[in-house]
């Protein structure tokens, strides 16, 4: 029977012709340039994709028939290169004897490609996220002062918040006793949730809810933008790579599979650490906003709350200025209007490996 004779490894376009053929016929043994004699198990052979056969779409709704261990048949194999017989063919799986040995190198020949295209269309993006974190630094720096400064001069206030977002759900809740069975009268204990701190004596009581606390990142033990912003920084510095698309390639081709891996890991462990550091600076912002310190004042200055304080906003030119007042103890904050004007985008590789 007919079949083409390839002198080299088959390229990327004739794997991909035998694939979506495959995929429309369920019928490899039709395609005019696959071989499909007898060929012997012992053959040493390379894969060049994993095929699933759709049964449904053959003729007879059977399984297709393997060159290598006929009439055995099969719905999952693989398109393979036989370089001594210069031929490529589809077959069925774990019939031949060096089937451990070709899924192997099939592996670490599809992990390469992966990395290849992968940096390929990474280092594009590399100028546009130095420009990113160059513009972000000033953010980080800012977002940070505001964050130390609550947290040094509210020091209690920062905690009790930051317990209710640990132990109530971030939820602003306070309660009222309406009547204590312990003493049969009415009461006006009262408290945040979390804080009842009555025993085991039963009560009737009333919440009243104030809604979720936002910006749970200001209400952290220890945040520090800057110093995640300077490891995304360190994570795609190493290459110090300004050339253009020929020049990419030179490069990646000069690398070790070592070298190559870690490459990879180190620019996508900088954009999930650019997500975070992203999201977090914003949640951190979410905090002062106009919406959650209102929210924040009403639950400080409620009756009912017996450890009260005010938090207020006022807008100056092109800056919000944040107060909150505990007893004798304030602070203000000062947020340039430009931290809300900051394009977080980050052009990154948009996708993985499968």
């Amino acid at each position: 029977m007919a079949h083409r004779v390839f002198k080299d490894k088959p390229s990327k376009f004739f794997c991909d012709d035998v694939t979506e053929f495959i995929s429309k016929t369920g019928e490899p043994e039709k395609h005019p340039d696959l071989y499909t004699g007898r060929i012997d198990s012992n053959e040493e052979y390379e894969i060049l994709r994993h095929i699933i056969i759709d049964g449904r779409k053959r003729p007879n709704a059977d399984m297709a028939p393997c060159p290598m261990c006929s009439p055995n048949r099969f719905l999952e194999g693989d398109l393979v290169y036989l370089r001594n017989i210069k031929v490529a063919a589809v077959i069925g799986r774990c019939c031949a004897v060096h089937a451990a040995q070709a899924e192997r190198q099939y592996k670490i020949e599809e992990r390469k490609f992966y990395e290849e295209t992968y940096l390929l269309e990474a280092f594009k993006f590399l100028a546009s996220k130095r420009d990113t974190i160059l513009a972000g630094r000033s953010v980080a720096e800012q977002v940070l002062k505001a964050y130390r400064t609550f947290r040094r001069d509210m020091t209690d206030l920062q905690a009790r918040l930051r317990t209710i977002k640990e132990r109530g759900n971030a939820r602003l809740v306070l309660y009222e006793i309406l009547r204590d069975e312990d003493s049969e009268k009415e009461s006006d204990y009262y408290g945040p949730a979390g804080f009842r701190g009555r025993g085991d004596s039963s009560a009737e009581s009333r919440d009243i809810d104030f809604g979720f606390l936002d910006g749970t990142t200001a209400l952290l033990k220890n945040y520090q933008p800057v110093i995640e912003l300077n490891d995304i920084d360190r994570n795609i510095s190493f290459l110090n790579f300004k050339g253009d698309e020929e020049d990419a390639m030179n490069l990646i081709a000069a690398m070790t599979d070592a070298e190559r891996r870690a490459t990879v890991a180190s620019l996508q462990l900088a954009d999930s650490k650019y997500e975070k550091f992203s999201k977090r600076v914003q949640d951190c912002l979410d905090f002062f906003a106009p919406e959650n310190i209102e929210r924040l004042n009403k639950f400080g200055t409620h009756p009912l709350n017996h450890q009260p304080f005010k938090a207020s906003i006022s807008r100056g030119q092109r800056r919000r200025v944040v107060h909150f007042k505990e007893g004798r103890v304030s602070c203000s904050i000062i947020l340039s209007e430009n931290l809300y004007e900051f394009d977080y985008a980050w052009e990154m590789v948009p996708f993985k490996q499968g």
